[in-house]
């Protein structure tokens, strides 16, 4: 769905929501599915902090996890228990979006003799208008946090970089390299056995329904012109590609699908999937990935249930108008992390701007805490 929309004004912190609403119009006409969609809204978890912008990530026996209440309460800062393997305090990043709504824009139908409640109708479908448009790039950032908890990275939102979960936690990041060949005849169905038999082992017993690869631009070109697999493309049945619109195919029972999302910043292009690469995520696991959401910076947010996204909105000093706030306080994370499989490509080289080298969100730069 979320293809670059905002182009123009990634990376600047004070981008408002009149900025981008004619990028909008781009996200919803886009042919293809985001990988929240593909994977399943049972693939994330929502967990909720009360009253806290900190939680602590705890890794026992391969899991990553916030521990429970309980067992937070018994250690009080103790040593470690020895069934923890390693434990770090994060912080939940901050990000918020401000616009405003001007009474001369609705001026015009007071002139013309239209009544006060449908004027008071028309400035709250306004407002209800620019507050959506808020959630809508909230949701392009959840996008994009799920795709560095697939590269197995998190934003600490003490520290201006992101985390490694594997070295943070002593995991292993699984990679399989692929050596495509001068006659791209790389054993393919070979590979995709392998990396199953692998995730069967790293999954410990629980179900997978499937398994996609996301695949970056030069890998897909050179998977999808292999000898093997144009082979049997020619006698695939594609219906379910034309009822997702994925621009993909599927193969020995993985769905490869070309994943071309990118942040550009200060004229530089940041793909969100480093270039020369596959990510093999397991489909239909419930749980693989935890969305932490922290409450909102005002005293009615921490008045109310801890939410996904927030937004207020109020009189301006002069009463010309409406100042409208919105915010989301967010951090993904994957549960699972050996259970994603990173490809290779033998002949690519990596550059700077890959997305194992950077942290470059859409829309917003920095956390505004």
């Amino acid at each position: 769905m979320f293809h670059n929309p905002f182009a123009d004004f990634m990376g600047d912190p004070t981008v408002t929501v009149p900025q981008t609403i004619q990028y909008i119009d781009k996200v919803y006409n886009a042919p293809k599915m985001t990988a929240s969609q593909i994977l399943g809204a049972e693939a994330v978890t929502q967990i909720g902090l009360d009253n806290n912008i900190y939680f602590e990530l705890q890794q026992r026996q391969g899991m990553v996890g916030i521990p429970k209440m309980s067992e937070r309460a018994a250690r009080s800062g103790q040593k470690i228990p020895d069934r923890v393997v390693s434990s770090r305090t994060f912080k939940v990043p901050h990000y918020d979006v401000q616009d405003e709504l001007k009474a001369d824009d609705f001026r015009g139908k007071k002139m013309f003799g239209v009544n006060e409640e449908f004027t008071r109708n028309c400035i709250n479908e306004k407002l209800a208008e620019k507050i959506q448009t808020a959630y809508d790039c909230f949701a392009l950032l959840r996008e994009f946090n799920l795709f560095q908890a697939i590269n197995g990275y998190i934003k600490n939102g003490l520290e201006e970089t992101r985390i490694d979960v594997y070295a943070e936690t002593g995991l292993t990041r699984k990679e399989f390299q692929v050596d495509f060949g001068k006659t791209n005849d790389a054993d393919i169905y070979g590979l995709t056995l392998d990396v199953t038999t692998y995730q069967a082992g790293a999954l410990a017993g629980a179900l997978a329904t499937g398994r996609v690869a996301f695949c970056s631009p030069q890998f897909f070109k050179k998977l999808s012109m292999n000898k093997h697999v144009v082979e049997v493309n020619k006698y695939q049945n594609s219906e379910f590609l034309r009822d997702l619109h994925l621009n993909g195919f599927l193969y020995n029972n993985v769905f490869w699908i070309l994943y071309n999302e990118y942040t550009v910043d200060n004229g530089k292009v940041y793909p969100w999937l480093a270039n020369g690469t596959a990510k093999v995520v397991p489909m239909g696991v419930a749980g693989l990935f935890d969305q932490v959401n922290a409450p909102a910076d005002t005293v009615q947010g921490l008045l109310e249930e801890t939410k996904e996204q927030y937004s207020t909105f109020r009189l301006n000093e002069d009463e010309t108008g409406f100042k409208i706030d919105a915010q989301t306080n967010q951090v993904t994370y994957c549960t699972r992390p050996e259970t994603i499989v990173t490809l290779v490509d033998v002949d690519y080289k990596p550059s700077k701007e890959d997305a194992d080298g950077v942290y470059i969100p859409p829309v917003f730069a920095k956390d505004r805490r």
